[in-house]
């Protein structure tokens, strides 16, 4: 009786020690598990992150897309407006010659009654002293 009573009591013993291994491996399979999730849950996070930042980078260089065509849209809108300012000067520089392209024709053409009328006065005196 005292032996099996021994027997007993190691095979209780062999048995509690086989489920505290068998307990102490699951222990260490779920840490293990736990890990790996983590760890893909850091990788998908990573991820999240890299493509927020990648959506921010390409924001901002559409951003700058978009104000660099504003800044040439004003530069071009600057040059046009350059452009018809020069235009203007040229035609009122034009309309300045043409008056005074006018004025001395018409300062040219009192002249010529002046020296006409002149001749003729001279005519009419000569004819008269005649």
């Amino acid at each position: 009786r005292q032996k099996q009573a021994s027997k007993e009591v190691q095979g209780k013993r062999v048995a509690k020690l086989a489920e505290e291994e068998r307990l102490a491996v699951a222990r260490a399979e779920a840490v293990s598990a736990a890990t790996k999730i983590q760890g893909v849950s850091r990788q998908k996070q990573a991820s999240k992150d890299v493509q927020g930042m990648r959506a921010a980078k390409l924001s901002e260089e559409k951003r700058l897309a978009e104000a660099r065509t504003e800044e040439e849209a004003a530069a071009a809108t600057k040059i046009q407006a350059v452009s018809r300012q020069k235009q203007a000067s040229k035609e009122v520089q034009g309309k300045r010659a043409a008056k005074l392209s006018e004025e001395k024709r018409l300062a040219e053409a009192r002249t010529e009654e002046e020296a006409a009328a002149a001749t003729k006065i001279q005519a009419v005196s000569r004819q008269k002293q005649a």
